[in-house]
Order: C-alpha cells, then sequence, then structure tokens
C-alpha cells in the first residue's frame, strides 16, 4: 500500500495483542521485555508486509494493522495465520502466551500523521473507534467481517 496524499479508503483493519503482556513482563528485565517485542513485531511486520498489508502503529505489545479490503476471505486466512505464528514465536521463546486479534471491515481515512519529524502512516475514523470496540480473547471478527465471510 503507498499512500502518498491522504485518502479514504476501504480497509481491513486488525489489532493483535498478547494477553496479559502486562503480567508476564513483571518477570522480566526491561531488556527481556524489548528483546521479545523486537522479535515479534518483526515477524509480524514481515509477515504483514509479505502479504500485501501494513503495519500501522505500535503501542505496548500491540500492534495495528491494515489491509485493503478488495480480497476479505484471503486476508483473514492471513491474519489467522499471523495467530499461528505469533503464538509459536511465544512459545518458542519460552512464553506460554496467547494472542488475540480484533479485525473489522470499513471506511478510514489513511495519511501520514504525528509531529513534525516523526509523520507516520495512520487511520483514523468510526471504523478505527469499532475495531478497538470490539471485545473478547482470540480471533474476534467484528460483526460487518463476519458477515462478509458467510456470503
Amino acid at each position: 500500500m503507498n499512500i502518498q496524499y491522504p485518502v479514504e479508503t476501504q480497509l481491513i483493519l486488525a489489532v493483535l495483542d498478547i494477553d496479559e503482556f502486562w503480567k508476564m513482563s513483571k518477570s522480566l528485565e526491561p531488556q527481556e521485555s524489548f528483546e521479545l517485542l523486537y522479535s515479534y513485531f518483526e515477524m509480524v511486520g514481515r509477515l504483514v508486509s509479505e502479504t500485501g498489508g501494513e503495519t500501522i502503529n505500535v503501542l505496548g505489545d500491540a500492534i495495528l494493522i491494515v489491509y485493503p479490503a478488495e480480497h476479505p476471505r484471503p486476508t483473514v486466512g492471513t491474519l489467522r495465520n499471523l495467530v499461528l505464528r505469533s503464538q509459536e514465536l511465544l512459545q518458542e521463546a519460552g512464553y506460554a502466551r496467547s494472542v488475540t486479534l480484533r479485525a473489522h471491515i470499513g471506511k478510514a481515512y489513511m495519511g501520514h500523521l504525528g509531529p513534525i519529524h516523526r509523520k507516520c502512516l495512520d487511520v483514523v475514523g468510526n471504523s478505527v473507534n469499532q475495531l478497538f470496540a470490539l471485545s473478547g480473547r482470540g480471533f474476534i471478527l467484528s460483526p460487518d467481517l463476519e458477515q462478509l465471510m458467510e456470503a
């Protein structure tokens, strides 16, 4: 996704989060937490990039991901694979943690935002708010995305 100018576009938005990372990180040295998250974000970023998506933002152990909405079935399959690969990475590192992925489909405004020296690709809009309002653990699709998958 090569965004030169801000644009409103239909997206599949997802947020991937390590369940209860805050509990796990209490028993880790800061360097251990950093190294784990570094490996995790590298793996996620590589897989997302290789499959046509963009990693938008990272906050703590959560990562916001977007894909063009043209091919929802393969994208949802990629997101399922991302969950499995994330859990494998955590287990290989010795951490028995699961991850939660929440996904939604909708319009968002996409462009570069941020302070003058740190502008990054970002998305805003009601669809982003709806994504973050989804609750539960595991692999969560919004009703809109679920309906598309059933069609």
